[in-house]
């Protein structure tokens, strides 16, 4: 007696392809949220906030940021803004009354950060669900 042939669709062939995928989206989405929590932590601190004026030039290109200068009870601190603000140009930014030196832009990349972190879950989700047309 001759066994029935066994369907081959239903048994998942192992691909280093998919596991190498899906690793990489793991490792985006474990990073963006670390990150994101980092500063959302930190940002949590920065409750005081003062006009900074820009005294170096960042590139984007080099996602160098642009140095900024404030002072806090006749002491100046340097702070890094967003690459897009001209030398001269006024800024505000928010610091740690407590320790000044923890400044600068990082409440503007905590939803940017988070959201490498649900990009890189949804992707992960995708390989895992592996639809008909991934």
């Amino acid at each position: 007696m001759t066994e029935p042939a066994q369907d081959k669709r239903s048994t998942p062939a192992f691909r280093p392809a998919l596991l190498i995928r899906g690793a990489s989206f793991a490792v985006v989405a474990l990073l963006g949220l670390v990150a994101g929590t980092h500063s959302l932590l930190l940002a949590s601190h920065e409750t005081a906030s003062t006009t900074a004026t820009v005294v170096e030039f960042g590139s984007c290109r080099t996602r160098e940021s642009a140095t900024a200068t404030f002072t806090v009870d006749g002491r100046l601190y340097h702070a890094d803004v967003e690459c897009t603000h001209d030398v001269g140009e006024r800024v505000e930014i928010r610091y740690d009354p407590a320790d000044p030196t923890r400044n600068g832009d990082t409440a503007g990349g905590i939803a940017l950060r988070y959201g490498f972190g649900a990009l890189g879950l949804a992707m992960l989700a995708l390989v895992v669900w592996k639809p008909r047309w991934w």
